[in-house]
């Protein structure tokens, strides 16, 4: 049996999830932004939505929140660090991989 003092140290990071539009198909979940700060968040949001057309397109994907604080492992922490804008993009079925693993704390 492990204790909490046997974990790695978590690092704070901010969390945007993401859902994707289709018509004629529905909402989907399409995986989560990980980001070192709120601001990184933020500015990924707004590049993000100012590189959709003006009509709404038959499939996008949207943000459903503005991120949420979370805590992620030192591993994954330098991750985000090292890809571009400090923001990395994961996919539903690596993020819940990352959760079960004990990368990810929401």
């Amino acid at each position: 049996m492990s204790s909490t003092l046997d974990q790695a140290p978590m690092l704070h990071a901010i969390m945007v999830s993401w859902t994707e539009s289709e018509r004629g198909w529905g909402y989907r979940p399409d995986g989560v932004s990980l980001h070192i700060s709120s601001a990184d968040a933020k500015e990924y949001i707004a590049k993000y939505w100012s590189r959709m057309p003006k009509e709404v397109p038959d499939e996008y994907t949207r943000n459903d929140d503005d991120g949420k604080s979370i805590g992620v492992t030192p591993e994954l922490y330098h991750r985000i660090r090292e890809s571009k804008g400090s923001t990395l993009r994961l996919g539903p079925g690596e993020y819940y991989q990352l959760v079960e693993k004990g990368s990810i704390i929401r």
